[in-house]
């Protein structure tokens, strides 16, 4: 079971393993760094939208610029994911170097509550992130469609939520996935697991300007993977379809990027946001004074080209209070909520990080109080509803609906009480 996860390092030891992840779960089982208070909400049962026709939209930021891809130093990367050898599975983890210079972006006008939201240039600033790549080592196998996951970094460092739920789907069905480390605080932040402080010297290179600039970053890894300078961090396959994935706080991030950046970088084929709290994140924190970020009921600009699936399990709903921004279904936008699922569960926190597809044990229905003891240690058995498999479902409808196929079916809403507060 063991597994290098730093260059330069000796293997970890589970006791490091179950201390990582008894922060990441703490964390994304908490208030996330980009949710507000959840707290005197009206109503979890508002009126949804109906389909409107998408304001004419002014491009003042010109084409996504291009960013120079290099390999990453000999080593394996620092990823705290997965606890299996992924060459077993028949796929290849391969670290990547990007750089260039980013933009941040200044709403136009005020943040409406639908997007989409004219935004404009407001500064650039040199970078150099990371990306994580897992790609069939058969290039012959792969499906087509490359996942670009906003890693989340609640915790202080890189997690990849929507790797460890879709795994065994990617590697059964020949996904390419790449890890974005998009924000400042996975390279630089204070925690011992960010880049910069558990290995110093692998990634010494890398700079962040601030998460400002992070919308711009995430655009040009996605330009980067389907027209590469420098280094070609998919060797070389031809991609047929980009869908951006982002799970709690990057799924915030993801509402902002699709209601401001997405409308003219126009970079993704698709959108999977999963778990979002009901607050977009900041688009720029504090300009003028005041934090550039849309109103704490936004909704995901649904009435676009590209597909969207919002994908909110029961926890997000009554716990994260995301209600307020249910939407409804229309030709570009599905929303689904399943009932019993929580934003955290065992299988994130345990049973995903050594699942390989293969064991049923995986989708039962278990009493596990202390799934990582004695770091995480609980009264009540953490929730181990098998959402995973849902998850899996959902993803797998967005990429067929996405290459052309049938739109994925309609959910109801999960019924709540007449003062919208409870389940």
């Amino acid at each position: 079971m063991a597994h290098q996860f730093l260059a330069g390092a000796a293997l970890a030891s589970i006791h490091h393993i179950r201390l990582v992840f008894c922060v990441a779960l703490m964390a994304l089982m908490g208030a996330c760094d980009d949710a507000d208070d959840f707290s005197n909400f009206s109503t979890l049962n508002p009126p949804v939208n109906a389909p409107v026709a998408p304001p004419p939209m002014v491009d003042r930021v010109g084409p996504t610029p291009d960013a120079t891809v290099s390999a990453a130093p000999a080593g394996a990367p620092s990823q705290f994911f997965r606890l299996f050898d992924i060459a077993a599975q028949g796929y290849v983890e391969e670290e990547f170097f990007i750089s260039g210079t980013a933009r941040s972006f200044r709403p136009v006008s005020a943040l409406n509550a639908t997007g989409p939201w004219p935004v404009e240039t407001a500064g650039d600033a040199a970078y150099t992130t990371r990306i994580v790549v897992y790609r069939p080592v058969d290039l012959s196998a792969f499906n087509g469609t490359v996942i670009v996951e906003w890693m989340n970094v609640s915790s202080g460092f890189d997690i990849g939520v929507d790797w460890i739920n879709l795994h065994t789907e990617i590697i059964r069905e020949g996904y390419i996935w790449v890890g974005v480390s998009a924000q400042q605080t996975a390279i630089s932040g204070s925690a011992a697991f960010a880049l910069q402080n558990i290995n110093p010297s692998r990634y010494a290179s890398l700079s962040h300007p601030g998460d400002d600039f992070s919308y711009d970053i995430f655009s040009q890894v996605a330009k980067a993977l389907r027209t590469p300078v420098g280094v070609n961090p998919l060797d070389g396959v031809f991609v047929e379809t980009l869908i951006a994935a982002g799970q709690s706080q990057s799924a915030n991030r993801l509402v902002t990027y699709i209601n401001a950046v997405h409308p003219e970088a126009d970079e993704f084929d698709a959108f999977f946001v999963h778990s979002r709290t009901r607050s977009p994140a900041p688009l720029a924190p504090f300009l003028n004074g005041d934090e550039a970020r849309g109103p704490s009921e936004t909704q995901v600009f649904g009435n676009g080209s590209e597909p969207v699936l919002t994908f909110q399990a029961e926890g997000d709903i009554e716990v994260l209070g995301s209600a307020p921004t249910r939407q409804a279904d229309n030709a570009s936008f599905r929303y689904w909520e399943v009932a019993g699922g929580a934003h955290s569960d065992l299988y994130f926190s345990s049973t995903g990080l050594t699942d390989l597809g293969g064991d049923p044990n995986a989708a039962l229905v278990v009493e596990n109080a202390s799934p990582q003891p004695p770091f995480v240690v609980c009264d009540l058995p953490v929730n181990a509803l098998p959402l995973h498999l849902v998850i899996k479902a959902g993803f797998s409808a967005l990429n067929e609906w996405t290459r052309g196929g049938a739109a994925p079916p309609s959910v109801p809403f999960i019924n709540l009480d007449a003062d919208g507060n409870v389940v």
